[in-house]
């Protein structure tokens, strides 16, 4: 609300968001809540219809569609080569704590609209990459935060693209004929829209995506 100096908020017809934005920015002087009514022709859309639309763009950001045929890259990663960090408050509280490597205190702009500070966790967390049901299938934002950079600068930065994780996998390679001195490299094989290594942070979100 600071950073685009919002001086008027438009709800319409959503009786609940428009009660807890009022009560929200009730003592901010020069904000004003202004609630509108929903058109007579206007329908909610469906869960299921709203499913198939995210399928549909997703898989069109990385294939194109007829008039614009794209040609997406395959590629494998080294886990230990990349980042991803997500918001706490997507994790199901029963995996949370086994994920958790390390953590940074989230801005308080990140914050969903109508909800106080003290209503989430407001820390963003590092996805442990060792579980291989953790990110396959996700979609990952890629940030313009690099791998060394301060990690709280994912909440305030640009999103360069995504990629999408078809699989991970543990590629166990044996020297010398000694299984006691194997070799185990932690993979990921992801599609990007086109080459290029990945060097910045990326972003875990909860949309799981099946490339079919």
């Amino acid at each position: 609300m600071a950073e685009f100096a919002v001086s008027v908020i438009v709800v319409l017809g959503h009786e609940r968001l428009y009660n807890d934005l009022t009560r929200r920015y009730a003592d901010k002087s020069g904000i004003s809540v202004v609630k509108l009514a929903r058109s007579g022709g206007a329908v909610e859309l469906s869960s299921a219809y709203l499913q198939q639309l995210q399928t549909f763009v997703t898989k069109q950001y990385f294939y194109g569609d007829l008039k614009n045929i794209l040609s997406p890259v395959s590629r494998t990663l080294d886990f230990k080569s990349i980042k991803v960090y997500r918001l706490e408050e997507g994790f199901p509280s029963r995996v949370t704590r086994s994920l958790i490597v390390g953590k940074a205190a989230t801005h308080t702009s990140a914050l969903p609209i109508g909800q106080e500070e003290s209503a989430i966790v407001t820390d963003i967390e590092l996805v442990q990459l060792g579980s291989p049901s953790v990110l396959q299938h996700s979609v990952l934002a890629i940030t313009s935060v690099g791998i060394d950079e301060d990690p709280r600068g994912v909440l305030e930065s640009n999103i360069l693209g995504f990629i999408f994780v078809y699989i991970q996998f543990f590629l166990i390679t044996e020297r010398f004929g000694r299984s006691d001195t194997d070799d185990v490299k932690q993979k990921l094989t992801v599609l990007q829209p086109m080459k290029g290594n990945i060097t910045n942070i990326l972003i875990m979100g909860t949309f799981k995506w099946q490339d079919t």
